[in-house]
């Protein structure tokens, strides 16, 4: 690959990211070529205070992590010196809302229609409207939705973001690797929903996030259908 033709990257964001920067070292990047921000690991330290001083810290990180990287100082535009370095900023932002919303079965099923869906709907569950649901999961990702407004206002039109990894269809697999916060949340006996039901999730959750997206002009950049089990997992 000629590299030359390839902006350099700065790689922003949280789990999936590791992923992210693999592809990328896999691809032959040179260190000089990309760098990359893993916003949890600041999260993880300043987890007690609130959402707007986070935010802060994080976009102070990302000016001082960009400024470094291309070597300028504090003056003038960050959105300016990215402009002028040929930056690119690739965004994974969150990325697991979808599972914190409903990929565990706590209990009296529900399920939903998306636009122009035609899977059949949970045998014995309660319907719910769209626009519940919607709601629920636009309370999930309002804290990253509004770190890519922060990253947008820093960086300008050199952004781009990444849709994250569609769900794992097999139950027993998500089980074998679930996160300790879904331990903790719900002790050892935990159910996993359809995954059927977790996909509409997952699309609802990149919908939301699109939206913002698309609000300020930033591309989205979807999981090619190519790379996914049945074109969804």
């Amino acid at each position: 690959m000629n590299q030359t033709m390839v902006p350099r990257l700065v790689l922003i964001g949280h789990s999936h990211l590791y992923s992210i920067r693999g592809g990328v070292e896999a691809l032959g990047f040179e260190p000089a070529r990309y760098t990359s921000l893993l916003v949890s690991q600041i999260e993880e330290k300043r987890h007690q205070e609130g959402a707007a001083v986070l935010l802060d810290v994080i976009a102070a990180e990302i000016d001082k992590l960009i400024r470094d990287f291309i070597g300028v100082g504090s003056e003038g535009s960050l959105a300016e010196h990215i402009r002028n370095a040929g930056l690119l900023l690739l965004l994974v932002l969150g990325g697991n809302e979808h599972n914190v919303v409903g990929m565990v079965n706590t209990g009296g099923d529900y399920d939903f229609l998306l636009p122009g869906e035609t899977d059949p709907l949970r045998s014995g569950s309660t319907i719910v409207p769209l626009g519940a649901v919607r709601t629920q999961m636009e309370r999930q990702t309002a804290y990253f939705r509004d770190m890519l407004d922060r990253i947008n206002g820093l960086a300008g039109d050199r952004i781009a973001c990444l849709e994250p990894p569609p769900p794992i269809r097999d139950s027993q697999t998500i089980l074998a690797k679930l996160d300790r916060y879904f331990r903790e949340t719900y002790g050892d006996r935990i159910s996993i929903n359809p995954p059927e039901f977790r996909y509409k999730l997952w699309r609802l959750r990149c919908m939301v996030f699109q939206a913002r997206c698309a609000r300020h002009g930033i591309p989205y950049i979807a999981v090619p259908p190519e790379l996914m089990e049945d074109g969804r997992y």
